[in-house]
């Protein structure tokens, strides 16, 4: 019901835009409702959200063959989980919980630490993540494990939220094992834990040079406007990182 009420409000506000959508590749309607864009601007078909459909857009365009590929995206929704589910076979998917053990199930869903990943080396073709480094402790073994575990040439694809401004800690893990705070804490959604997650960090486009110091790939931003497609509103840069040793 809310849903509806929001779809009606945006339609007679005149705050609509005809377009084809990336996410569910049809003719739509694409609504811009309250709040940001960047979680306000919504297809009327799949409900997808800009940053979705930002990604799906680089990957039908940079990786043709992606629907062959093996892929794997970290802490997806579920309606993102299912898109790539439907069209790549061999698109898997995992979230973390602290009380799980990496590798684990839990309720039918794969948990992994994305600073101590279970894969073997060179396991994967594509790594995708949604706006997670954010919200990571320890990015810079994050990185290295993305990097480990991507076959050579293999790529991280992903979104993050970029000021500007250079990256700033927000908080941290202290040596007694709990979080330091050096800002006011922010949680963002998070569709495993209802409690939302942390952010530590806010990133500034010197990310690209952390990726590199810390996992020896070269990452290329994508910025992205095209209110057609349903990307509008700022906050859309999509990031592909690759392998590049041999």
């Amino acid at each position: 019901m809310k849903r509806l009420i929001q779809q009606r409000n945006a339609v007679a506000r005149g705050r609509w835009n005809w377009g084809r959508c990336p996410v569910c590749e049809g003719p739509t309607i694409f609504l811009h409702l309250s709040g940001h864009p960047r979680n306000g601007y919504r297809c009327l078909r799949c409900w997808s959200l800009p940053r979705w459909r930002a990604v799906a857009a680089v990957l039908e365009a940079r990786f043709p063959d992606w629907r062959g590929a093996r892929i794997h995206e970290f802490a997806p929704s579920a309606d993102s989980a299912a898109w790539f589910g439907r069209r790549c076979p061999g698109c898997t998917s995992s979230h973390y919980w602290p009380d799980i053990t990496p590798g684990e199930d839990c309720n039918g869903v794969l948990c992994e630490d994305l600073g101590a990943l279970t894969f073997a080396d060179a396991a994967l073709d594509i790594i995708i993540t949604q706006d997670v480094f954010e919200h990571l402790p320890d990015p810079a073994a994050a990185a290295s494990e993305i990097a480990r575990v991507l076959v050579p040439g293999g790529t991280h694809l992903f979104t993050v939220p970029i000021y500007p401004h250079a990256t700033s800690i927000r908080a941290e893990i202290g040596a007694d094992g709990e979080i330091v705070h050096f800002h006011e804490p922010n949680f963002h959604g998070n569709p495993a834990e209802s409690s939302g997650s942390l952010v530590f960090r806010e990133w500034g486009l010197d990310i690209v040079d952390f990726l590199r110091m810390h996992s020896g790939v070269e990452t290329e931003r994508i910025a992205i406007e095209d209110p057609h497609r349903g990307l509008s509103g700022g906050w859309l840069d999509v990031f592909v990182s690759t392998r590049i040793d041999g």
